[in-house]
């Protein structure tokens, strides 16, 4: 029976492990129309533990990013600026980007449409298409008992992870079962 304990503990370790996990919020369309536009990107460290990041940014043109590198603490959000120069030469295209967040080997990749326009003057925003929205359905659901704290907490990510985390521990339940079951067999 000793001889479980140190197994037990280990995939103990392994389920409920903290890992900083971090998530990243970008626009994901950026209209440029002749001069330098500056987007906030938002990381996210959704973890137990401080995570130490670094940004990248790959497209048509070379942007500054302020922080490059930086570590975000356990369940806080820190913004990194990234300033996009207007091409003149670009006018009428758009491209493709990705910003790159990297930490402790684990790379985010977030893709960015690059507007760039003709012009000083920025339309007047477009509104979003409908479509169906997890988050917003969550919190609607929620508000009809009043718990609307708890929206958040309901994203599809957290639901699977969720999943796996009952999967998993009935796995490690069945095994144990099964290993106790050949241990009493034996004598």
């Amino acid at each position: 029976m000793f001889k479980l304990i140190p197994i037990i503990a280990v995939f103990g370790l392994l389920l409920f492990g903290s890992v900083a996990a971090l998530s990243v919020d970008a626009p994901s369309n950026v209209f440029l129309y002749g001069q330098e536009k500056e987007i906030l990107v938002k990381i996210t460290n959704e973890g137990s533990s401080p995570a130490d990041f670094s940004v990248k940014f790959l497209g048509p043109v070379t942007a500054v990013i302020t922080p490059k590198n930086s570590e975000v603490q356990p369940k806080t959000t820190t913004a990194v600026i990234v300033s996009i120069p207007a091409d003149g030469k670009l006018a009428g295209e758009t491209y493709k980007s990705t910003i790159i967040v990297e930490s402790n080997g684990n790379k985010t990749y977030n893709e960015i449409t690059l507007h760039f326009k003709a012009g000083q003057e920025a339309p007047a925003p477009e509104p979003a298409a409908p479509g169906f929205d997890f988050g917003t359905a969550a919190s609607g659901f929620f508000a009809l008992f009043g718990t609307s704290a708890l929206a958040g907490i309901f994203t599809f990510e957290n639901m699977l992870n969720a999943l796996l985390i009952i999967v998993a521990a009935i796995l490690l339940i069945a095994f144990i079962a099964r290993f106790v079951k050949r241990l009493e067999a034996k004598k």
